[in-house]
């Protein structure tokens, strides 16, 4: 575990500041917290591709998060499905996409089409890592 992760005793549960990831004196997440990890991982995947990053300097900065968390087995493919339950972007009329896109520019922001698209690659790269895992 990276960070300033501190084993105390046996059976004690302990925190990584810098992560905010509570696990037991073995390292292991409860249900709870793995699922909230696999979302985490999953939205720094989505948000990697919204900010037009490439699949490798993505697949990095998703590896880096997963080392952080403790590297727990399985949560690449909980991320991936994690994606799915997320709500899509609405998808937008053309006239008001064109009306949009001047405010979405200014503000750096995503069209939905860029969200939606960027949502299909997290899970694809997160359902490779998970095929790589295993």
């Amino acid at each position: 575990m990276v960070g300033s992760l501190a084993m105390i005793g046996s059976g004690t549960r302990t925190t990584d500041h810098a992560n905010l990831a509570v696990m037991d004196a073995y390292g292991n997440l409860s249900q709870h917290e793995f699922t909230g990890a696999a979302s985490g991982l999953a939205a720094i995947a989505i948000t990697r591709f919204e900010m037009g990053d490439d699949i490798e300097t993505a697949r990095g900065q998703v590896l880096s998060a997963w080392a952080s968390l403790g590297s727990p087995p399985g949560l690449f493919a909980a991320a991936a499905a994690s994606i799915a339950g997320m709500p899509q972007p609405l998808l937008e009329s053309a006239s008001k996409s064109e009306r949009m896109d001047a405010i979405r520019r200014a503000l750096g922001a995503a069209s939905p089409s860029a969200q939606l698209e960027a949502m299909l690659r997290a899970r694809e790269l997160l359902e490779r890592l998970a095929v790589e895992e295993t």
